[in-house]
């Protein structure tokens, strides 16, 4: 064996040897912060535009029914340029779903 394939064969086993960190864990979240979040994704995240003028829309009103395993919510937005109301099905998480 040559000097450099002793080197390549020392080096490899050098990197098999190095072990992974330990990622501490995150700490739990209080029921005030999954609010905030959950707010914070209602009012800015989720905001379709208005049918009519095309401005963004805010929450209104949310409605929840939940049939087995899929919970479904309906949203009523309002514009808050020309005061237009609508109404659209949203279910939680799912954009998440992915087909195979």
């Amino acid at each position: 064996m040559s000097g450099r394939e002793d080197r390549d064969d020392r080096a490899g086993s050098r990197r098999e040897r190095v072990v992974p960190r330990a990622v501490p864990p995150r700490p739990p979240l209080d029921i005030e912060t999954v609010a905030t979040l959950i707010l914070y994704r209602d009012v800015v995240l989720d905001r379709p535009a208005c049918a009519q003028c095309g401005h963004r829309t805010q929450v209104v009103a949310r409605t929840f029914s939940i049939a087995g395993p899929i919970s479904r919510e309906m949203r009523t937005y309002e514009c808050t340029a020309c005061g237009h109301t609508q109404a659209s099905a949203y279910t939680p998480n799912g954009n998440a779903r992915r087909s195979n």
